[in-house]
């Protein structure tokens, strides 16, 4: 939903399946959202979220050396995020991070966003538009909490899997964050 868009509930029966074929606990965060709730709200949001995880692993019946962030689409920008400030703080070692077609460069100057940009379900005119609601200062565009393509040193960051669509604008995004 861009940061804008959606609730947990429609991605509550995916997840509720995720949880079951796998055998493991799936907590999703209802994060303020933008333009009313621009970054770093939705940020601290998941922030604070996993670490009230982290301190409650044993009550919830999680082993707290398994815990990992996702995400798609935004939702991966906002568990990249956690990704990195859970390493610089080391208030949590995260295991693992699993990314779904993340947007992690709010400039989108690659090919994919030029190439995928029309015709298919998300634009690159509205993904810039999420950019935009999202990240209301423009000194928030070069913060790695908010646009982690920004980072300088990826060392020490949880491993992460990334899905991406081959006919997505944020296709190159994905890869570049491989990189």
């Amino acid at each position: 939903g861009g940061w804008v868009l959606n609730t947990p509930d429609i991605y509550e029966q995916v997840l509720r399946s995720l949880a079951i074929k796998g055998q493991f606990v799936v907590i999703t965060v209802n994060y303020q959202k933008a333009p009313e709730h621009p970054f770093p709200i939705p940020f601290d949001d998941c922030y604070a979220t996993l670490l009230w995880i982290h301190e409650r692993a044993d009550q919830l019946g999680i082993d707290s050396n398994q815990i990992g962030v996702g995400g798609d689409s935004a939702g991966a920008n906002l568990a990249s995020c956690v990704a990195l400030k859970a390493r610089d703080t080391g208030d949590v070692k995260l295991a693992f991070q699993a990314l779904i077609y993340p947007c992690n460069d709010p400039e989108m100057n690659y090919e994919s966003a030029k190439t995928n940009g029309t015709g298919l379900n998300l634009s690159t005119k509205s993904m810039k538009w999420f950019w935009s609601q999202y990240l209301q200062k423009k000194s928030d565009a070069k913060n790695p909490y908010a646009a982690p393509f920004n980072a300088k040193d990826f060392r020490g960051v949880a491993p992460a899997i990334i899905f991406t669509a081959e006919y997505d604008p944020l296709l190159d995004d994905g890869y570049n964050y491989a990189q």
